[in-house]
């Protein structure tokens, strides 16, 4: 299942793979204003269809103003690092959960200090151990 991309991503290419495969997409056109609705929907679809399955977690969806640390920035347009960390956190409930893979976090976009990176690790840590993730 593909979930929070941008309309018109991925390329043509990659969107016939996916249809081949029958990998379910939910764009965030589907998820934005919807991150307490959205990710139980896409769970039932991906519980359906895999006895176990792993989150991709491609940074490149979140909105580069509100969190920049992309290394594709989308600017006003994209998931807030919060609605992100709560829809990864019902992934993560699931017993079917196997896994998570983090992509495209650029560490040239974060501060001097590191805190792009802390608050990161941080809120993904929270939604793998089910602490509480305001929507």
């Amino acid at each position: 299942m593909a979930f929070g991309y941008a309309p018109g991503e991925p390329a043509e290419a990659e969107r016939a793979i996916l249809a081949r495969h029958d990998i379910t997409g939910f764009p965030d056109t589907t998820v934005l204003g919807r991150a307490g609705e959205a990710p139980v929907e896409a769970r039932a679809v991906v519980e359906e269809k895999a006895e176990r399955f792993v989150v991709h977690f491609d940074v490149d969806v979140l909105d580069f103003l509100d969190f920049p640390v992309a290394d594709m920035p989308h600017i006003n347009a994209g998931l807030t690092l919060q609605a992100a960390l709560a829809c990864l956190s019902v992934f993560a409930a699931s017993p079917r959960f196997g896994g998570l893979v983090i992509t495209e976090f650029n560490p040239d976009h974060d501060d001097e200090e590191g805190s792009f990176a802390a608050t990161f690790v941080r809120g993904v840590t929270d939604a793998l151990t089910g602490a509480d993730q305001p929507v």
